[in-house]
């Protein structure tokens, strides 16, 4: 389901980055985070529509929205951010990182390993003022290469 959304968005050549997700189990997870320029806010939600996704939440604030797809009884969330932001602070822009992105073996775009490690210590030392139990072995693995 994601995957046919992403290689559309890589079609189009739309800049996003996976956010917290492995490309090889796009394909078998029901959630997905993904991380959009404002910019291209339309061709995206255009590219969405004709995935049969529908605007479940719209969280401005947060800089968020969630779309879900229901198909043969899954329900499929796809969390939309338009800024690295947690508790209303910027803490990454996606334009000044983009020439860093990285596409991994699916072609899918992803932090480069230095914007990854920030990623996940703002995201969680911002949010919830520890690292999560969840990425710690994303952290050991970005650190130990």
């Amino acid at each position: 389901m994601f995957a046919s959304v992403l290689r559309t968005l890589n079609e189009k050549k739309l800049p996003y980055v996976l956010l917290r997700s492995k490309s090889e189990t796009v394909s078998t997870e029901t959630e997905l985070d993904i991380l959009i320029r404002p910019q291209d806010t339309y061709a995206f939600k255009e590219i969405l529509k004709q995935h049969d996704f529908v605007c479940w939440k719209n969280r401005k604030f947060l800089k968020k929205q969630v779309y879900a797809r229901f198909d043969e009884g899954l329900l499929w969330l796809m969390d939309v951010h338009y800024a690295f932001v947690q508790n209303g602070l910027i803490y990454m822009d996606l334009d000044e990182i983009a020439d860093r992105l990285k596409t991994d073996e699916n072609g899918f775009f992803v932090l480069a390993a230095e914007e990854s490690l920030l990623h996940y210590f703002y995201h969680n030392l911002i949010g919830k003022k520890y690292l999560q139990p969840k990425h710690l072995e994303a952290v050991r693995g970005i650190l130990k290469n």
